[in-house]
Order: C-alpha cells, then structure tokens, then sequence
C-alpha cells in the first residue's frame, strides 16, 4: 500500500495475531509489510521454506490495491495475474494443492484469471471482492472473516460473515 493508505493489513493483524496465539491448537499469524514488487515475490518464495520446515499449511492474505488485470500499486510495482499464478503455483504443489488465498484488493475476485484450465493450480481456494470496495469496508469484512474462522472452525459461515459486512441485503 502507499504511504498514505490506511494501514488495515496491520490492524487486522493487530486483532487476529492475538487470537492465533489463544487458539488450540495455537495458529501463528505472522506480519510482513512490502514496498517493492520483488520483495512481495521474493517473501511469497520464502513461504515454501516455512513450510518444508514445519509443515503449516500456509494462508497467504494480500493485502494491497487491486484491479482487473493484477494487484499492486500503479507505479510500474504492479504484479499482473499470470506473474503472481506463476509464484503461486510451487507453493501450492508444494502444499499439495492446499493453499488459500484471501486477496484483500478492490476487484481482487480477477485473481481467479489464474484459475487457467491448461495450467496447474495456482491455490485451492481464493476470497477477494468483485467491486471497488472502501478500505474500511475491506477492513470490517476481513476481521470479520478471521475472527468468525478462529471462532466456529466453519469457512461457509466465514465467508457468509464476510459477505454480511459488505452488503447485508444480498443473500
């Protein structure tokens, strides 16, 4: 995010790194902030060597700005959607198809352009909203999202938790 965007990546890990900790069995939640795009490539590299060491199945929350051909900031630090499926396949052999994706980017839904039929599986699962979506909306939404799965262990009534911040009205 830019400098002067609102910091929800790490006030949502302000509020669920506690809760992880308190968890049984306990979750780590960790916190990486990124300026450049090869630092966002090389950490999303570094998740493959966490894993080979423990066995944690990763969830890989992005939390950045979003549009419908990648993520990234507009300043020729984008990372379009074949780029990141490609970072995001390994990792996912690596888990044997189990990894999740939380793209916390307006119209970070696009991400499922790498759900390409000819290609490997860039992720098991991916979350992100279909619109332009306020920082602060995004941010209640994804607290409400991790704060509901740590709760009640159930994805369904995450996501519906989820869907409910953003838009009550839709069913």
């Amino acid at each position: 995010l830019s400098a002067g965007d609102a910091k929800t990546g790490w006030e949502l890990f302000d509020e669920i790194q506690p809760i992880g900790l308190t968890s049984k069995p306990s979750i780590e939640v960790a916190f990486k902030r990124v300026d450049t795009r090869e630092e966002f490539l090389s950490y999303v590299r570094t998740i493959s060597d966490d894993f080979r060491a423990t066995k944690r199945l990763p969830l890989l929350h992005i939390e950045t700005h979003g549009f419908v051909d990648g993520i990234g900031p507009a300043s020729g630090q984008e990372i379009l959607w074949p780029d990141l499926m490609q970072e995001l396949i390994p990792l996912n052999r690596l888990t044997q198809l189990r990894l999740i994706v939380v793209l916390a980017a307006c119209e970070g839904l696009w991400g499922l352009q790498m759900a390409q039929p000819v290609e490997r599986a860039a992720f098991l699962a991916l979350l992100g909203p279909n619109e332009r979506i306020s920082a602060a909306k995004l941010a209640a939404a994804c607290q409400t999202f991790y704060r509901s799965i740590f709760k009640d262990r159930n994805g369904d009534a995450a996501f519906k938790a989820m869907n409910d911040v953003v838009d009550p009205t839709k069913l």
